[in-house]
C-alpha cells in the first residue's frame, strides 16, 4: 500500500473516531445512561384497611368482690377455677363482734321502747290532770295559775315523749346498721360464673375496698363464655374505629389460629403512658368481643387484634414504596427543562447545563414553604414522568390512588435511594428478569 493511501485511510478513521466521540459526548450531555430500576404495574385491587394493636384477654362480664367490712376469714368455700351459681356461699368472716354490736343495738332499742311507754303514760297523766283543773276552774275551786301549771306540765311530758321516740328511731336504725354489717360477713355469689381470681386464704384479715382498688379485691367471678380483648389503640388510629367493625384476633397461647371478633366499646378518655419521656404515648381502650365461646381462653392472656376499618373494591392501587413527595416548583422546572430538551436537542442541553447543576439535589431538598405534591414516577418510553396523585386507604403493601395514571402503567418502586433522587424526565429502564430490579438514574437527563 502506498504512503498516500495510508494517509487517506488514517484521515478517514480519525474522522470516524472524532464523530463517534462527538456523538458520545452529546449523549452524555443529553439524556445520559439509562440505569436499572424496579418497576411494577398499576392494577385494580380490593384494599382492606386495618388497625392492629396488642391487648389482653378479659371476661366481657365479671364481678370483682371486695370486703365491705373488715374481718378474719374463718371459712373459704371456693377455690380458683370453681364454677359457682347465684347465691352460692363464697367466704365467711368472723362475725363475733358484729353479732355483739347487733345485740347491743337491740338492747338499746328495747330500752328506748320502754322510755317511750313511760313518757307516753306521763303525757296521759298530764292531759288528765289538765282536764280536772279546767273543771275545777269552772266551779271556781282553783285559780288561773293552777291551769297554767297543768298546761306547762303537759307540754313538758309531750316533749319528753317526742325525744324518747327519736331515741327509739335511732336505736332501730343502729339495729339495721348492725344487721347489715353482720350480713356482710358472709359473701355469696352475686352472679354465676367461674372464680377466675382468688386473692385471699383462710385465716387472713380482709380490709374494706375503696373505689374497687385492685389491692382490696378478694376474688373475681367471670362469665368465661363471653371473652373479649382489651386493646390499647393509638390516638391516630382510633378515629377510624367504630362499634360493630369486624376484627381478627390471634392469641399467643393458641398459635396458628385466628378468631373472629367484633368491636363493642371504644374508650372516650385517653390513657397516657410514659408521660414526659421519649416513649410517651396516648392510647384509647378498645374492646373486641370474641364471636364464639373458646374454652381454652383464660383472663390475662396476651392477644393481638386486627380491626377492619374500611374496604374499597376495584380501585387503582400502587405499592406504598412507590409514593414520593416533591415540591411543585421543582417539578414544574424539571418538566419544562425536559420539554425544552426534547424540542431543542443538544443546544437546549447546553443552555440548561447550569440548571442541571443547580438542581442536582433539588429532589431531596426541603421544600420550605413550597407546596408539596404527592405522586409516583411512571415509565413513559424510558423516561421517568412524575404524576401527581391523591391517596385513599391502604393495606400492608398497596395504597389506593386517583390521578393521571391508568391500569397497566409501569411505576417506579425502587431502589429507595434512586427513587428519592429521581427527577422528571430522567432516563430509566427496567431491571433484568430474575435480578434485583434496581435503577440508577442520571440526574439532569
Amino acid at each position: 500500500m502506498s504512503k498516500r493511501a495510508k494517509i487517506i485511510i488514517g484521515v478517514v478513521v480519525g474522522v470516524v473516531l472524532i464523530g463517534g466521540l462527538t456523538v458520545a459526548n452529546l449523549k452524555k450531555g443529553g439524556q445520559g445512561k439509562a440505569e436499572e430500576v424496579r418497576l411494577e404495574k398499576v392494577e385494580k385491587k380490593t384494599l382492606v384497611s386495618t388497625v392492629r394493636s396488642p391487648g389482653r384477654v378479659r371476661p366481657a362480664e365479671y364481678v370483682n368482690l371486695s370486703a365491705q367490712v373488715p374481718g378474719r376469714i374463718i371459712e373459704l368455700a371456693v377455690e380458683e377455677g370453681d364454677t359457682v351459681r347465684v347465691g352460692d356461699l363464697l367466704i365467711r368472716l368472723d362475725d363475733t363482734q358484729y353479732r355483739a354490736d347487733m345485740e347491743n343495738s337491740r338492747a338499746a332499742a328495747r330500752s328506748a321502747e320502754a322510755n317511750v311507754s313511760l313518757s307516753s303514760a306521763r303525757v296521759d297523766r298530764s292531759r288528765q290532770n289538765l282536764e280536772r283543773q279546767k273543771k275545777m276552774k269552772e266551779n271556781k275551786l282553783v285559780s288561773e295559775e293552777a291551769i297554767e301549771i297543768a298546761v306547762t306540765e303537759l307540754k313538758i311530758t309531750e316533749s319528753e315523749l317526742a325525744a324518747r321516740k327519736e331515741d327509739l328511731a335511732g336505736s332501730r336504725a343502729r339495729i339495721r346498721s348492725a344487721e347489715d354489717a353482720l350480713s356482710k360477713t358472709i359473701f355469696k355469689a352475686p352472679t354465676g360464673g367461674i372464680v377466675s381470681a382468688l386473692n385471699v386464704k383462710e385465716g387472713e384479715i380482709v380490709i374494706t375496698g375503696t373505689m374497687n382498688n385492685p389491692g382490696t379485691v378478694i376474688l373475681t367471678i367471670a362469665d368465661q363464655s363471653k371473652m373479649q380483648v382489651e386493646a390499647e389503640v393509638d390516638e391516630t388510629d382510633v378515629i377510624d374505629i367504630h362499634p360493630g367493625q369486624v376484627a381478627k384476633i390471634t392469641v399467643d397461647a393458641l398459635p396458628d389460629t385466628t378468631f373472629i371478633g367484633y368491636v363493642t366499646t371504644i374508650g372516650s378518655s385517653a390513657q397516657q403512658s410514659g408521660a414526659g419521656t421519649a416513649e410517651s404515648a396516648t392510647n384509647f381502650l378498645v374492646k373486641v368481643l370474641f364471636g364464639q365461646d373458646i374454652p381454652q381462653l383464660r383472663p390475662g392472656m396476651t392477644a393481638d387484634v386486627e380491626i377492619t376499618t374500611m374496604t374499597h373494591t376495584d380501585v387503582l392501587a400502587v405499592p406504598i414504596s412507590s409514593l414520593v413527595a416533591r415540591d411543585k416548583k421543582t417539578i414544574d422546572r424539571q418538566k419544562k427543562r425536559h420539554e425544552d430538551m426534547a424540542a431543542g436537542g443538544g443546544k437546549a442541553m447546553a443552555n440548561n447545563k447550569k440548571d442541571n447543576e443547580d438542581d442536582d439535589d433539588e429532589a431531596t431538598r426541603p421544600a420550605g414553604n413550597e407546596k408539596l405534591l404527592e405522586g409516583v414516577f411512571i415509565n413513559d418510553g424510558g423516561k421517568a414522568m412524575f404524576r401527581s396523585v391523591k391517596t385513599g386507604i391502604s393495606d400492608d403493601t398497596h395504597i389506593e390512588v386517583t390521578g393521571d395514571i391508568a391500569v397497566g402503567a409501569d411505576i417506579v418502586t425502587g431502589p429507595y435511594k434512586t427513587l428519592r433522587e429521581l427527577k422528571y424526565g430522567a432516563a430509566i429502564k427496567a431491571a433484568k428478569k430474575g435480578g434485583d430490579k434496581k435503577m440508577q438514574v442520571k440526574a439532569g437527563g
